[in-house]
């Protein structure tokens, strides 16, 4: 990929993308979905290694992210920035992103979160701003920052743990 080239970038509706793998790519591993809004895309089973960026960008609605991995991104391994309506992310693993590990921002209320680990973050393992996010058995070890750092209302939260983090865990 060429320098500020996004691995896979997709902007349409209720796609499947499945078991593909990025490595180095310039910008985004995966797509960003932030031009035209995407909606009910799901990732399965896909990896990024390296990126530039955000090892997933997810942007839209609806969206579902399962069994993804991400590797040693510049920024975070996931990022929803942009967008509305509930997120499931199911075991996603980040391991070493350069900013959160798992970063949800505000306006993707009731998202869930689900038997991920993120490891060795230089920032939050967990950064939630969504109200009424729901996370449950999640894991983070050696967190730059706070295990899970969440600045969401209303919000569920069961049997996560927090394992060797600078400042706080939870």
């Amino acid at each position: 990929f060429a320098p500020g080239d996004d691995g896979i970038d997709v902007s349409g509706s209720n796609s499947i993308i499945e078991k593909n793998l990025v490595v180095d790519a310039g910008g985004n591993g995966y797509p960003r979905g932030d031009t035209a809004p995407s909606t009910a895309n799901t990732l399965l089973k896909c990896k990024s290694v390296g990126s530039q960026h955000n090892g997933f960008d997810i942007n839209g609605s609806g969206h579902s992210i399962f069994f993804c991995t991400d590797v040693d991104s510049v920024s975070n391994g996931l990022a929803c920035l942009v967008g509305t309506g509930t997120y499931q992310i199911l075991k996603l693993k980040s391991t070493k992103p350069g900013g959160d590990g798992i970063l949800l921002e505000a306006g993707l209320n009731g998202s869930s979160i689900t038997s991920c680990k993120v490891k060795a973050p230089s920032a939050d393992g967990f950064h939630i701003e969504a109200n009424t996010a729901v996370l449950s058995k999640n894991k983070v070890t050696a967190a730059g920052n706070d295990g899970f750092g969440v600045g969401g209302d209303g919000g569920f939260y069961e049997k996560n743990s927090a394992m060797g983090s600078t400042s706080d865990g939870f």
